[in-house]
């Protein structure tokens, strides 16, 4: 799926990549050959603690044609016995108590070598990884005739393998209910930093940067907007966070600052302040416990140069099983989709229906991850009205919505 220079010369650094893939390679500049090429890079861990990276493509022609971001989900984790992934020899977690969907992504695991068509954004069966190897995943929103960014944007895939939505910088040492203590690296925050490094120098100078966080890589997007700024601060930029909410205020879900500590997203300060050590954040006066909607308000507040974007469903099924962890009070039914709608309503009445530059675009139904691609039917867990380019409400089609977004029209509209 996913990194490098002259095609007749075999450089240092491409021999280092093929024969030491445990040590970071230093880039010079993008290979912009039409294929994807993965970079390990100094100091990107996994769960377990070994080393990860990013794939990126180039399509042919220029570094400094318009850079498309995709942060990947997979659920989170925060406990002994939830993070307890017991990964295949793919990083795909198999302990079915594990709320992760995979640990480690590699060089192995990547597309590595594989053109845009053959991959999963191009709507291919994909190379060595698994889970994005089905036909039609993705390509919709990315490849399809009506995605704004088709076959024009370059790539950047940034793996997402450490339990705590690329939002942590911190080990710790958790133990199963058996009675298993093990070190567990949520450094996901951290990662970032040290990928987006990397990714300056083989892409100094794109013409504009989006960036598409998908579920846990939705909260990433907007946890990490301003490392993003900071690494090309005079680029133009969009950022869509896509079915990764702020799970609302802690009376909705009440174990969330525990679990964001856990990570090491925020710690108590002096006189029961709240101290950042990832996210930047802008607390609500008076507050004592970290929430997801402070970094939230703080792109609002900071970024208005830059076109943010946040879709979900109403009751996305998802995110429901994550809320009902996180605390929430179940519905009748034992699931937590009336915690769903209210933390989607809370997060666009407390911040972004006054933010500028900023919209929603709210779903009646369950959809999740279906909404990037289309040919979802029952037979896959899914309905057809969860399609990118059949999803509907209001009478605004989310394809519209989405390319909206990008082109800057006056579609781009608050859709609830």
């Amino acid at each position: 799926m996913k990194t490098l220079t002259s095609i007749c010369v075999v450089t240092i650094a491409a021999l280092a990549t093929l024969f030491f893939p445990s040590k970071a390679v230093a880039q010079s500049g993008a290979l912009c050959d039409g294929v994807f090429h993965w970079v390990y890079v100094a100091g990107a861990e996994n769960l377990d603690g070994s080393q990860t990276g990013f794939e990126y493509l180039c399509q042919t022609g220029s570094a400094s044609s318009p850079l498309l971001f995709y942060l990947e989900g997979g659920g989170a984790c925060w406990t002994g016995d939830n993070c307890d992934c017991q990964p295949d020899s793919n990083g795909l977690c198999t302990n079915p108590n594990s709320t992760i969907f995979q640990s480690f992504f590699n060089q192995s695991t990547s597309d590595d070598g594989v053109t845009w068509a053959q991959s999963f954004w191009g709507g291919g069966v994909g190379a060595g990884n698994p889970q994005l190897s089905r036909p039609g995943t993705q390509a919709a929103a990315f490849a399809g005739p009506t995605s704004p960014f088709n076959q024009n944007w370059n790539i950047v895939f940034i793996p997402y393998n450490t339990g705590d939505a690329f939002m942590g910088d911190s080990v710790q040492e958790l133990t199963t209910s058996g009675g298993n203590t093990y070190a567990v690296h949520f450094t996901g925050y951290a990662n970032i930093s040290n990928d987006l490094t990397e990714v300056a120098s083989l892409f100094p100078n794109p013409s504009k940067i989006a960036i598409w966080g998908f579920s846990a890589g939705g909260v990433g997007a907007d946890c990490n907007l301003s490392q993003f700024q900071g690494k090309w601060p005079t680029t133009s930029m969009w950022e869509m966070d896509n079915v990764g909410p702020a799970y609302g205020t802690n009376d909705i879900m009440p174990s969330i600052p525990t679990v964001a500590q856990t990570w090491g997203a925020w710690q108590p300060g002096p006189g029961g302040t709240i101290v950042e050590n990832t996210c930047p954040i802008i607390a609500q006066a008076g507050s004592t416990d970290w929430n997801f909607e402070w970094f939230v308000r703080y792109n609002a507040v900071n970024f208005p140069n830059v076109r943010k974007a946040f879709t979900d469903d109403y009751s996305d099924a998802t995110v429901s099983q994550f809320a009902c962890l996180l605390g929430a009070t179940p519905d009748s039914n034992g699931a937590c989709a009336g915690a769903v709608a209210s933390t989607l309503t809370t997060e666009f009445n407390d911040v972004i229906s006054g933010a500028t530059n900023y919209k929603v675009f709210y779903h009646n139904g369950a959809c999740h991850d279906e909404r990037e691609r289309d040919g979802n039917g029952h037979s896959n867990g899914s309905k057809p009205n969860c399609d990118f380019d059949k999803m509907n409400q209001s009478g605004i089609k989310f394809n519209d919505w989405v390319n909206a977004w990008i082109s800057g029209s006056s579609a781009w509209v608050n859709t609830r």
